[in-house]
C-alpha cells in the first residue's frame, strides 16, 4: 500500500501545479467524507488514493495540448 501511495506521489509530480493542487484538494475532501461516513482505514486509504489518481491520465498528454485555450 505504501508503494502505491509513493507511486501516486511520483505521478502527481508530473502534472502541472493546478492539476496537482486540484488532485490534492479532491483527496482531502474524499478523506473527510470517508471519515464522516465512518469508513475503515483501508477504505479511506483506497478512496484517497483513487482521488489522487483521478486525473493521472493528464500526465500522458503534452502540456501545450492539455492547457490550450482553443477548442
Amino acid at each position: 500500500m505504501v508503494q502505491t501511495i509513493q507511486t501516486a506521489g511520483m505521478m502527481l509530480n508530473r502534472l502541472d501545479m493546478e492539476t496537482r493542487e486540484h488532485s490534492l484538494r479532491v483527496a482531502t475532501l474524499s478523506d473527510i467524507m470517508a471519515y464522516k461516513l465512518n469508513l475503515d482505514m483501508v477504505s479511506r486509504v483506497e478512496l484517497t488514493t483513487a482521488a489522487l489518481l483521478h486525473d493521472i491520465g493528464k500526465s500522458a498528454l503534452k502540456t501545450n495540448i492539455l492547457l490550450k485555450s482553443e477548442p
